[in-house]
């Protein structure tokens, strides 16, 4: 016990030392949305952004927790990034008690390797974001296929299980095809399905009284209406993602089925690699990136992250096929190993901290900046047009107008960007990269530039200078 308790506090404290060191900083403008909400909650004034009434969040429990733990911390700011670092340590805890319960302590401790310093784990442990929290539910879920302790069947685990979905919606998903294999196994109850769904229910029927809408405006956004929409740009940024978050995990895969198919393997190990819960395990694998790309998602390190533990999983299952040969057993573990932290010291040096870093200092200094310009323009009941909305949204005291429709649902209400701001009227629009003010602004409409900046960094696949400008527009 000494030995588990003393390996899993090695690695919880350099994992919170490294995110904290390295992205200390970094706050994605996403983080300032759930912090809108939270702000607006925490006030009293129910689930708004900026005093809008909107479904405007995938999930809406994060904000929920941020408003809540707030009266505790107090600074909206650090109470979000403080979450985001404990799910990743209680994820890191829950997974590793599964693992060595799997494997045994060296095995497990493996695992618990892969995920804690996976390069966009330690990415987004301390951004104030849910991905953490996603990464915890979904190592709740591990938990109960792979362990058969008692407690682990309780009906109060099925209800915590039911809060995934307000996680990410992709969790919808996942526990369809969890209570799936639990009823094909027969081992679920009736009371553990009924208490999986009193979260979701209870949720989605606050949703339809409160917003008049099950779907958050964010799905309506980022998703397309038909439901086969592939295109091969999102199509090939998906399987990116998919390789480089988990590089080691499937040269573990592929190296391990070469050596079922090349070389003589025990049939029981074989056996073992393709059980049903391993099978279930590869199918939500599959089902995940198949809606993706089916639904034709744009999607980003964060919103797959939750995968990496099932990845990792069916990694080192597959490895057990090689156990029988001790020598190449003790290879194949330290290639994981050594593989772990080349990839991770490359990919984090080289791409994942370098933009962490520039988006701080660009754009996160840059509309914090932009924010305060607004904040003192005179005048009260100021609003502003803009596609970046999360940290605008929280400093600035304007109304916010979205192009994207991500907080606002009346913008699924127009044909195009300009229509609907042409009719809001907004004080303040603020245009990133090529924009035509003129197709928005009458001629008559009287239009000042007050303030525009320059910056770069925002996001691994956009490093190119983005120009900012802020109008202010004098509507007759």
């Amino acid at each position: 016990m000494k030995i588990k308790i003393g390996i899993l506090t090695g690695i919880v404290i350099l994992f919170c030392f490294l995110t904290v060191v390295l992205y200390g900083n970094f706050i994605p403008d996403d983080t300032f949305i759930h912090i809108g909400f939270a702000k607006d909650i925490a006030a009293g004034k129910g689930f708004s952004f900026a005093g809008n009434k909107t479904f405007g969040s995938t999930a809406p429990l994060w904000p929920l927790l941020i408003a809540l733990f707030s009266f505790l911390v107090g600074n909206l700011e650090t109470t979000a990034k403080l979450l985001s670092l404990a799910f990743g340590v209680c994820a890191i805890g829950l997974f590793f008690s599964t693992a060595v319960h799997r494997w045994g302590v060296k095995k497990g401790a493996l695992a618990t390797l892969l995920l804690s310093f996976n390069p966009y784990m330690l990415r987004w442990a301390g951004t104030g974001m849910e991905a953490t929290a996603s990464v915890f539910w979904m190592t709740l879920f591990l938990a109960v296929l792979l362990r058969k302790d008692r407690e682990y069947t309780s009906r109060w685990y099925y209800f915590a299980l039911g809060f995934a979905p307000l996680i990410r919606p992709e969790f919808y998903l996942v526990g369809f095809l969890f209570l799936l294999f639990k009823l094909f196994d027969r081992s679920i109850s009736f009371s553990q399905i009924l208490f999986f769904f009193i979260p979701i229910v209870l949720w989605n029927s606050f949703a339809a009284l409160y917003f008049g809408t099950v779907v958050p405006s964010t799905f309506l956004a980022k998703a397309h209406d038909k439901f086969f929409a592939i295109e091969a740009h999102t199509a090939i940024r998906s399987l990116k993602l998919f390789l480089t978050l988990n590089p080691i995990e499937l040269l573990c895969i592929v190296g391990t089925l070469c050596f079922i198919l090349f070389f003589r393997s025990s049939s029981k190990k074989r056996s073992s690699l393709f059980d049903k819960t391993n099978i279930s395990l590869f199918l939500i694998i599959v089902a995940i990136y198949g809606y993706y790309v089916l639904k034709n998602v744009t999607i980003i390190s964060r919103h797959i992250l939750f995968t990496l533990p099932v990845m990792i999983t069916l990694a080192i299952e597959s490895l057990t096929i090689v156990e029988d040969n001790a020598q190449l057993k003790k290879i194949a573990y330290s290639l994981v190993l050594g593989g772990l932290l080349l990839y991770s010291t490359i990919f984090t040096s080289v791409i994942v901290y370098p933009d962490a870093v520039k988006f701080a200092s660009g754009f996160q200094k840059e509309y914090r900046k932009i924010a305060r310009l607004l904040y003192e323009q005179p005048g009260n009941n100021k609003s502003v047009a803009l596609s970046d909305v999360g940290i605008i949204g929280v400093y600035s005291g304007c109304k916010i107008y979205d192009f994207n429709g991500l907080v606002d649902r009346e913008r699924f209400q127009y044909s195009s960007r300009d229509e609907y701001v042409r009719s809001k009227h907004p004080d303040f629009i603020i245009t990133r990269g090529e924009f035509d003010i003129s197709t928005i602004a009458p001629s008559e409409a009287s239009v000042e530039k007050i303030y525009e900046t320059t910056f770069t960094g925002m996001g691994i696949n956009e490093t190119l200078p983005v120009h900012v400008t802020v109008y202010a527009i004098h509507w007759l």
